[in-house]
């Protein structure tokens, strides 16, 4: 609803200030965020090679395709709060996403990233929550206890996966590299 000043009635030595931005400067940086977004490439379907700018193939993609089945079939996803109605999942890394694990801090509670617990919480709403870790089960229960993780007021999380829930992966270079599994 538009509101033209001089409806209000104000006295004539009353001050206004006016808050906002003028309709050009929206419109133009509406503009700028359509180029931006339409030059974003949704890679989350195919394993994508920045340099070469195209979709690259999994050697033994096959091989792989099994071997992650396997996976799925033997890993124990122990539910620590039931997933919610209509709510996505959100997996999170633990490690230099949560938790800075090349701080000098003393404990283990400087090491969550700062407004970790605001974050969780409002990601919380849309979202039920996992992490997973490359680490070992003793070290990232050691970690999500000391973040005070495990037991807040203003979110849960619905489960944990350790390194046991991966498989490695060879990379273009040759190098191999950690994949977690579907948990669908």
């Amino acid at each position: 609803t538009r509101l033209v000043l001089d409806t209000l009635k104000l006295r004539t030595d009353h001050r206004v200030m006016l808050v906002g931005s003028r309709e050009a400067d929206i419109s133009a940086a509406n503009s700028a965020y359509l180029k931006v977004t339409q030059a974003v490439v949704d890679d989350l379907d195919f394993d994508y090679d920045p340099d070469s700018g195209s979709q690259r193939v999994l050697r033994d993609a096959a091989a792989y395709r099994r071997r992650l089945e396997r996976r799925i079939e033997t890993t124990e996803v122990r539910i620590m709060n039931a997933p919610r109605q209509d709510k996505k999942l959100l997996v999170l890394d633990l490690d230099y996403t949560l938790f800075d694990c090349r701080s000098t801090a003393a404990s283990i509670a400087e090491l969550g990233r700062p407004g970790l617990h605001a974050f969780l919480a409002s990601a919380y709403r849309y979202y039920d929550i996992v992490v997973w870790s490359q680490t070992s089960w003793r070290w990232l229960e050691a970690k999500l206890t000391g973040l005070s993780m495990l037991f807040s007021d203003d979110y849960r999380l619905s489960f944990v996966l350790d390194r046991t829930s991966m498989f490695e992966v060879m990379s273009r270079k040759g190098r191999p590299e950690r994949s977690m599994k579907s948990s669908t």
